[in-house]
C-alpha cells in the first residue's frame, strides 16, 4: 500500500540501492531539474519504504526518485517529500521503479523496450490496456510493437536487432525475418526434388576430404588467443566442394538455395595485369577457369539454364562483375534474358554495390591513357518477393588482401560480412559457383546461414578454402 499523505523525509537517512541509481540522467538533464525544482518545487514526492530491519533508526529505502534526490541534494537542501509504501508488494515495489526508469528522457530504445517487457510480464493476468494506462501508452499496437521488439532483443538475433536506429526500424526487421522465414518454408514444402538432407554432390569431395589429411590443427583467434590440437568440425551444413560448376548444376538433386554469389571470371583484366611481371603473388594459379568471354558466357549461360534446379523462387543474388559499361549491360542481359525464357523475373537495382579498395591497389590497363581502377562492382538483384535483412550501405572501403590472398581475384572476407548483412540470415541457404579461396561461405558462416556451399575448379585452393572454413567454424563454435 501506499500512503497519500508526504512527509518531510531526511535525505541523509535514505539507503539507495543499486536498482534504483539505474534511473540516473546527464547532468545537464540534472541541472534542468534541479532548477524546475528550485522555480516550481517538486510536483510528484519519492516513493521510500522502511528498511528492515533498522526501522528503530528510521532508515528508508528508495523505491522511487533517485533524480529527484540527487537534484534535492545539489540544491543544498537536507529533506525531500516523501510517501511511505507500507507492506507493498514486491512486484508492485518493481512496477513503480520501471514506471519511472521508462520516463527518463535518456533512456536507450533498447532498454525502454526491455523494460516494458519486464512491465507487462509481472502479472501474468496482465493486459495490453493496463499497461498501456500504467505508461501513458495511447494505444495497445504501439504496445504490442514494443513488447515485440522487447522479446526479440533476448532472441537469436539480438545484436543485429540491437544495432537499428530505434525500435520502429527494430520492428521492420523483425517483419522482415518472419517473412523470409514463412517464404523459405513454403518454397521448401513445394519445390519439387527437394531433399531434407543436406546432401550437396558427391563430384571431387572424396579426393579432398582424402588430401586434407589433418585431424587437428592450430589456430589463433581474432583476439589473439593461441588455441592448439582443436579436432577437425564436422559441419556438412558448410563445405567447399572441387568440382567443375558447368558438371555440378547438370547433376545437382540437393536442397534449393536462396543466396547466390557470383564472381565468375571476366573482365577485371588479370591476364593484362600480368604481362610483364617476372613473378605472380598468388598462390594457386594451375586449373582456373579461363578468364575468357567465352568462358564467361558458358558459366552464365548455364546457371540460368539450370536456375530453377538450384534456387528456390524467391532467391538474391549478388553479382561481381567489371565495371565496362559494355559488359555491365551484355552481362545483364544475359541474366535477365536468361531467367526470362524459365518465365522467372530476376529484378536487379539501379544501383551497384561498390568495393572501394583503400590501399590504392588496382590494375592500369593502359599507363599512358588510363587511371589506376581502385574499385570493383556488383549487380544486386532478386526473383520473387523475398525482402532484405536490413537496409546496409550499398558501397564498403577496406583493402585488399595483398600478398596474402589465396586466390587470384580474391574478396576480402570483411566486405562480404558487410554486403551479406543485406540479405543473410538464420533462413539463408547460400551458393558460391566459383568460391575461389572462400570467403563469401566464412561471411555466410559469420552471420549463421542455415547453410553454405562453395565450388572450386582447383583442387590445391578448394583444399585450402576448406581448411580456412573448418577453423572459422571451430572459432565460433568456441565463441558461443
Amino acid at each position: 500500500m501506499i500512503e497519500l499523505e508526504t512527509f518531510e523525509c531526511p535525505i541523509d537517512q535514505i539507503l539507495i540501492g543499486d536498482r534504483a541509481r539505474k534511473s540516473e540522467v546527464s547532468d545537464t538533464r540534472l541541472e534542468e531539474l534541479a532548477a524546475s525544482i528550485s522555480e516550481h518545487g517538486l510536483i510528484h514526492a519519492i516513493l521510500v519504504e522502511l528498511q528492515e530491519p533498522l526501522e528503530e533508526l528510521n532508515g528508508y529505502h528508495l523505491v522511487a526518485g533517485y533524480n529527484r534526490i540527487q537534484a534535492f541534494s545539489r540544491l543544498g537542501l537536507t529533506h525531500i517529500p516523501a510517501r511511505l509504501c507500507t507492506d507493498a508488494d514486491p512486484d508492485e515495489v518493481l512496477a513503480i521503479e520501471l514506471v519511472e526508469n521508462l520516463q527518463r528522457s535518456d533512456m536507450t530504445w533498447q532498454d525502454q523496450a526491455r523494460a516494458t517487457v519486464r512491465l507487462h510480464d509481472l502479472k501474468p493476468d496482465q493486459t495490453l490496456e493496463k499497461t498501456c494506462q500504467l505508461l501513458g501508452i495511447t494505444s495497445t499496437a504501439s504496445l504490442s510493437k514494443i513488447l515485440t521488439v522487447g522479446r526479440a532483443l533476448d532472441g537469436p538475433n539480438a545484436e543485429r536487432l540491437s544495432l537499428a536506429s530505434g525500435i520502429t526500424a527494430a520492428y521492420n526487421s523483425i517483419g522482415r525475418d518472419t517473412d523470409r522465414a514463412i517464404a523459405v518454408e513454403m518454397e521448401t514444402m513445394l519445390a519439387p526434388n527437394t531433399q531434407i538432407e543436406l546432401d550437396f554432390g558427391a563430384i571431387e569431395r572424396t579426393t579432398v576430404e582424402n588430401l586434407f589429411e589433418e585431424k587437428s590443427f592450430h589456430l589463433e583467434s581474432d583476439s589473439g588467443v593461441q588455441v592448439t590440437n582443436v579436432p577437425k568440425p564436422a559441419a556438412p551444413s558448410f563445405s567447399i566442394l572441387q568440382t567443375d560448376f558447368v558438371q555440378w548444376i547438370r547433376d545437382y538433386k540437393g536442397p534449393k538455395f536462396n543466396f547466390l554469389h557470383c564472381d565468375f571470371p571476366y573482365g577485371i583484366g588479370w591476364d593484362k595485369a600480368r604481362k610483364g611481371q617476372a613473378t605472380v603473388d598468388v598462390k594457386a594459379e594451375i586449373n582456373q577457369y579461363e578468364d575468357s568471354w567465352s568462358t564467361y558466357v558458358t558459366l552464365i549461360a548455364s546457371l540460368t539454364e539450370h536456375w530453377p534446379r538450384i534456387m528456390l523462387p524467391s532467391s538474391h543474388l549478388l553479382f561481381w562483375l567489371s565495371a565496362d559499361h559494355d559488359i555491365r549491360v551484355e552481362t545483364r542481359n544475359m541474366l535477365e534474358g536468361g531467367l526470362a525464357a524459365h518465365g522467372i523475373n530476376l529484378e536487379f537495382d539501379s544501383f551497384d554495390l561498390m568495393w572501394h579498395k583503400s590501399d590504392g591497389k588496382g590494375i592500369i590497363p593502359n599507363p599512358s591513357r588510363q587511371g589506376r581502377r581502385t574499385y570493383e562492382v556488383a549487380l544486386f538483384g532478386s526473383t520473387g518477393e523475398r525482402p532484405i535483412v536490413k537496409p546496409v550501405e550499398i558501397s564498403y572501403a577496406c583493402p585488399t588482401a595483398g600478398q596474402d590472398r589465396l586466390h587470384v581475384s580474391e574478396k576480402p572476407e570483411s566486405m562480404l560480412r558487410h554486403f551479406f548483412s543485406l540479405t543473410v540470415d538464420a533462413t539463408t541457404r547460400v551458393l558460391d559457383p566459383t568460391c575461389g579461396s572462400g570467403t563469401s561461405i566464412r561471411a555466410a558462416l559469420h552471420h549463421r546461414a542455415a547453410f553454405g556451399l562453395g565450388l572450386e575448379l582447383n583442387s590445391e585452393t578448394a583444399i585450402t578454402a576448406q581448411r580456412e572454413l573448418d577453423r572459422a567454424i571451430t572459432l565460433q563454435s568456441l565463441s558461443t
